[in-house]
């Protein structure tokens, strides 16, 4: 996805803002960061769900006719989209999320789709035509796929049918121009660290029943489809770790940079140990925090902090081509952690990135109220800036201007806070904290 709009989805206003490889929201709690988030999120899984959602059809389109198909995949996926954000929110808005290559909106590469809704006369109308079109379209190219993927069906036949299956994905992918999968890391993600199997059933369990009921009605169930996606994700990484350590893992998958054959585990291996002052380790389904001092600790009765940031470091030492929300990287580390984290989140993305096929790109958003993560991103753009190689930041580590974005979220907008002509951050947004904390102590030595 390279754009999205929206407007008056409350508490946004009037947004628009560009995806590149890292976005970084701030804002003041509730102005709006997790809502854009979240509807970055879903316009970026909309690939996902239309591949679903055809998959799962009858699809007998010769007997059913095309239009009544697409009408139906479409009304399907547009009742989900008005499920999991609720109808409270949707009512009088509009969301449209550009997809395809370049910067110009005008290209042949690119296209658009928008979700709508207005009141009139005290009835909702909803609007999704374009939607109906995007799907019109890969229907219709994908014919020959979709009519083997229903005689393999028909004739039970799985090797046929997953084979057609995934030749209809990567289709619909690369329709989209995305061949990534999208990943949410929500807030609050260290219950995962005391979930044992029982516990984690039932809590799956009822996550799926109000998923499926759709109980939560006009409030969404986003958050609950949200926090089950990410316990099943969590226990596909935990299993990639089964028995490993973070430094075994990497000695058998080597980081290296697609133009040179340098091998930067000692730098990913030295922030890991320097974040959680130890290691991590899963020895069959139980994870431990290794201890500098030696001592091994349950992942359950490690630090808030520890628990908070090891589903980070494991995405980032997995170094899977995704698109990743992060909320909150900051939460419960120490200011040095932080840096250290978004160090390390920097690499992840030169190392999943293909600068010759956008396709291929990871993207990260980032919500964060933290000046020490957006001081240390632009530490990180200043030294490509600068271009001189140090002991201190790796090449591996710097941040074209390009490849960032940083918006603050407030009023109901998102304002661009980047300074082009500097290419960082600006530094005003990142002392605005202190300065009124300044200013106030000096207002209070002021009255001796």
């Amino acid at each position: 996805m390279q754009r999205i709009v929206v407007k008056k989805f409350d508490p946004l206003i009037d947004v628009k803002i560009d995806i590149s490889n890292i976005v970084v929201l701030i804002g003041e709690s509730a102005s709006g960061k997790s809502t854009l988030a979240k509807l970055v999120y879903f316009f970026t899984r909309l690939k996902d769900e239309i591949f679903t959602t055809i998959r799962f059809s009858d699809l007998d389109i010769e007997n059913r006719g095309i239009d009544d198909f697409t009408l139906n995949i479409s009304q399907e996926i547009f009742d989900k989209y008005k499920g999991l954000f609720g109808e409270d929110l949707i009512i009088d808005s509009s969301v449209t999320a550009t997809y395809g290559k370049g910067n110009n909106e005008n290209s042949p590469s690119q296209f658009k789709v928008c979700f709508s809704s207005e009141t009139e006369n005290k009835s909702i109308k909803y609007f999704y035509g374009s939607l109906i079109d995007v799907i019109k379209k890969i229907v219709t190219e994908n014919d020959i796929v979709l009519n083997n993927l229903k005689l393999s069906q028909t004739k039970k036949d799985n090797s046929a049918k997953e084979h057609y299956e995934k030749q209809l994905q990567n289709n619909i992918n690369c329709f989209f121009f995305d061949q990534t999968t999208s990943i949410y890391i929500p807030a609050g993600r260290s219950f995962t660290s005391w979930l044992n199997e029982k516990m984690k059933l039932n809590f799956y369990s009822t996550l799926s029943d109000v998923v499926k009921s759709h109980s939560i009605g006009k409030h969404g169930y986003l958050d609950y489809k949200i926090m089950l996606d990410f316990i099943n994700h969590v226990s596909v990484v935990k299993d990639r770790f089964r028995n490993e350590s973070i430094e075994s893992y990497l000695n058998s998958n080597f980081l290296i940079t697609k133009d040179n054959n340098d091998n930067y585990n000692p730098i990913i291996n030295e922030l890991i140990k320097e974040i959680l002052h130890g290691s991590y380790k899963n020895d069959n389904d139980s994870e431990f925090i290794l201890l500098e001092n030696g001592k091994k600790i349950p992942l359950e009765n490690s630090s808030s902090g520890q628990q908070e940031v090891i589903r980070i470091i494991q995405e980032i030492v997995e170094r899977k081509t995704s698109f990743r929300v992060i909320e909150e990287p900051e939460a419960h580390l120490f200011p040095t952690a932080q840096k250290q984290l978004v160090e390390m989140i920097s690499v992840l993305s030169k190392l999943t990135t293909d600068n010759n096929n956008d396709e291929y790109n990871s993207k990260i958003v980032i919500t964060t109220h933290s000046p020490y993560i957006l001081a240390a991103f632009n530490n990180l753009l200043f030294a490509e800036k600068i271009g001189i190689e140090n002991e201190r930041i790796k090449p591996l580590m710097w941040i074209n201007q390009n490849q960032l974005k940083a918006y603050k979220m407030e009023k109901g907008k998102a304002v661009d806070i980047f300074d082009y002509e500097l290419g960082l951050i600006k530094n005003e947004e990142i002392d605005e904290a202190s300065n009124i904390i300044n200013k106030e102590y000096d207002f209070i030595e002021n009255l001796k």
